[in-house]
């Protein structure tokens, strides 16, 4: 089993654990990736990990709160003629862009990577909606401010 399959394993066995006890994530990112046999510097694989839980997160959100729309996770900005930073999700219908969304790591939204993305977004004629990972991002809140961009 290669460090991906690993950490994608752990992502899912975390995300259950904090729902089901209400856990903060640190502690049982932790716990999970010793569990898991992890090895690591420890910073760079727990952002992995914390990365891909959050991505996870919104796609849930997406998924239940927003199933007239399809999206796709990891769409490079050059799909809408543009660069810059990866859209973490394009929100489509009937085969039309509708929005995009970013999640921003603290103190990343002042690079030109993020800059372009934006850009990119906005030549396009779509909602470029970003979410700062190192925030609560509450199921509610997120929902609201998607509906909002989205107009609905």
């Amino acid at each position: 089993m290669g460090i991906f399959d690993k950490l994608d394993k752990l992502v899912g066995k975390v995300t259950d654990q904090v729902g089901a006890q209400g856990a903060h994530i640190g502690d049982v990112v932790s716990k999970s990736m010793t569990d898991a046999g992890i090895r690591s510097s420890g910073i760079m694989a727990q952002s992995v990990v914390d990365r891909r839980m959050k991505a996870r997160y919104f796609a849930s959100i997406l998924t239940q709160d927003f199933p007239q729309y399809q999206f796709q996770e990891c769409v490079p900005a050059t799909e809408l003629g543009g660069n810059g930073q990866t859209f973490d999700f394009v929100l489509y219908q009937g085969g039309q862009v509708m929005a995009v969304v970013i999640l921003v790591d603290h103190n990343r939204d002042n690079n030109r990577y993020y800059h372009g993305a934006r850009q990119t977004a906005q030549a396009a004629g779509v909602p470029f909606i970003n979410f700062y990972t190192h925030m609560s991002n509450e199921h509610d809140y997120v929902v609201a401010r998607i509906r909002r961009f989205l107009g609905i």
